[in-house]
């Protein structure tokens, strides 16, 4: 039977070196979690950048929490915790972001329901 392939999708595999030199010895699903992390990190980065008032807090936190444990010694299971609740971070963060579109565009953008 052959082992079984770690492949990362290409948009997390581009933090394996990174993950390999700070936290060196660490392999399989290490490895995908903390590039998972620091992928997460790197999006609310980004949304940082455009994000509404209401979406910007919850996208500090997932950058604050990101960068302080990507690199650290943490045990496995709380790395996928912490992975868990980033994502779920993130989530929350584009459902405040449609709040406050809706908010600010009460009439849809000019569209109703009734065309």
């Amino acid at each position: 039977m052959n082992a079984p392939a770690n492949i990362l999708p290409k948009r997390i595999a581009q933090y394996e070196p990174q993950v390999r030199t700070f936290v060196p010895g660490i392999e399989g699903e290490e490895i995908a979690l903390r590039c998972a992390i620091l992928f997460a990190r790197d999006q609310a980065t980004r949304g940082l950048t455009r994000c509404s008032a209401e979406a910007a807090g919850t996208l500090a936190e997932v950058e604050r929490l990101a960068r302080d444990v990507a690199f650290a010694r943490i045990p496995l299971d709380i790395l996928r915790d912490i992975r868990a609740q980033l994502i779920r971070l993130l989530s929350c963060a584009t459902g405040l972001e449609t709040i406050a579109y809706r908010i600010a565009h009460p009439d849809g953008g000019g569209v109703d329901a009734r065309g």
